[in-house]
């Protein structure tokens, strides 16, 4: 009985009781509804950004401005792990195999780097794709060809020899 006059003396402290009390089972059965219809959810979702661009527009730029320092925090983290994993994954593609300077035979990953093997890296320079971002974006970009894998000092030597040629 005391559960009936809760429920209609305060309706939404009834509903706020009732989730607490039922917390797990709640979430387990909205898990396996997303499970069940993840393209309808997610075509719901995708339809409602689409009709109300501007109110979420508004609100992620709200979260973002109230929330600037937790989620510096978590990029930054993300990035230690990501960023090593991504060169890891671009110098081994240019290797063929384990990452290695392809004139030297050097293994250590921290010396090696990404050489454009026609010399043309100061068009990417120029806009930016430099260090991290190269490595990204030649992963985004299916490994184009045109670039190999060396370590500093063969790169560094290569400019060189281009450089008496001319």
């Amino acid at each position: 009985m005391a559960d009936n006059s809760l429920k209609t003396a305060n309706t939404s402290e009834y509903k706020h009781q009732y989730y607490l009390a039922h917390k797990e089972h709640i979430k387990a059965r909205g898990r396996q509804y997303y499970l069940d219809n993840k393209e309808k959810v997610r075509e719901r979702g995708h339809q409602y950004g689409l009709d109300h661009k501007e109110q979420v527009r508004t609100r992620n730029r709200q979260y973002y401005l109230d929330h600037t320092e937790v989620i510096k925090a978590q990029n930054k983290a993300y990035s230690k792990i990501r960023l090593p994993q991504t060169k890891y994954e671009v110098l081994a593609h240019y290797s063929h195999g384990e990452p290695r300077c392809l004139h030297c035979g050097i293994t250590d990953i921290d010396v090696l780097t990404i050489d454009h093997i026609n010399g043309n890296g100061k068009t990417h320079r120029k806009g930016s794709l430099t260090g991290d971002n190269l490595y990204r974006w030649l992963r985004i970009n299916s490994f184009p060809d045109g670039y190999q894998t060396l370590c500093f000092n063969c790169n560094f030597k290569k400019y060189i020899q281009e450089r008496k040629i001319k």
